[in-house]
């Protein structure tokens, strides 16, 4: 952080204040170092979630499409935006100055707020947002499936980017949104390049995951396999649900008098096998 503020201020920018987010700005000692270290200001906001709200940011925009800088035309500020910059000046936090006794958090938790912080670039969120046509900006970085938490690694998984963008294909492109790379390079990798190679590689990832998401698409053989496993959501008591025309208790009754459902394979194993014909003929 220094190095990046003593850069700047090479070329002329002056640093004013710093901010803080994240983990590590829930310790008091923490941020009287970075204060002491970079010879600044550092401000902390009680709204901790810093990526789910610059998420929130960026949907803002999407939703007021009128909207221009923090007014519209007319003067008045926005519903939405109002609320949005009425939350984050209420929850300001007085800033750390360098010398200064480290300040309290206070007693508010890390998790309290109404954000919560995005899991990254996943089928089945960008899907959820598609559906729910709030689909924007794609928080684009990736976690490990192992712990099941955000580690902001780059997204050069390209069987994931595959299916990213096969469900930003089918909802008709970002429109105005993008790809945000909300990542970092691990702490192996210690050169300078590293980053290039990470963002570079990232675009490269996405880029040919678009083109693979395009392929599978127009494959017949994929279309037919998800009408068919689907199909019953086409008719009968299944549509009806689709159609948001039964409630719990319908669906309690529609149970109690069915016989045991036929099994009807979801041929797993084969769409994956498909997937990765696809992926691996786009590499020759």
């Amino acid at each position: 952080m220094k190095f990046g503020i003593d850069e700047l201020a090479a070329l002329g920018v002056k640093t004013a204040n710093i901010a803080l987010t994240g983990g590590g700005a829930n310790s008091g000692e923490w941020r009287q170092i970075v204060a002491d270290i970079c010879a600044s200001p550092v401000t902390v906001y009680k709204q901790q979630e810093g990526a789910a709200f610059g998420a929130v940011l960026q949907a803002m925009h999407l939703l007021e499409p009128g909207a221009r800088g923090r007014r519209q035309d007319d003067g008045r500020t926005p519903p939405f935006r109002r609320l949005l910059l009425a939350h984050v000046l209420r929850r300001r936090r007085r800033p750390v100055r360098a010398g200064n006794a480290p300040a309290r958090m206070g007693g508010e938790s890390r998790r309290d707020g109404p954000f919560s912080r995005p899991s990254g670039c996943r089928a089945h969120d960008l899907r959820m947002a598609a559906d729910a046509g709030l689909l924007g900006s794609i928080d684009a970085n990736r976690g490990d499936p192992q712990n099941g938490w955000d580690t902001d690694q780059f997204p050069l998984d390209l069987y994931d980017c595959v299916h990213g963008m096969m469900v930003v294909l089918e909802a008709g492109g970002l429109g105005r949104g993008g790809l945000n790379f909300d990542a970092r390079v691990r702490r192996e990798s210690t050169d300078v390049e590293d980053m290039f190679i990470a963002h570079i590689g990232g675009m490269d990832a996405f880029a040919r995951g678009l083109l693979i998401a395009d392929s599978i698409l127009a494959d017949p053989k994929m279309h037919s396999l998800r009408q068919g496993r689907y199909s019953s959501f086409d008719s009968g008591d299944g549509e009806h649900f689709e159609n948001r025309e039964l409630d719990l208790v319908a669906l309690r009754d529609i149970a109690a008098g069915s016989e045991e459902p036929a099994q009807i394979s979801g041929k797993q194993e084969l769409v994956e096998n498909l997937i990765n014909d696809h992926i691996a003929r786009a590499g020759r």
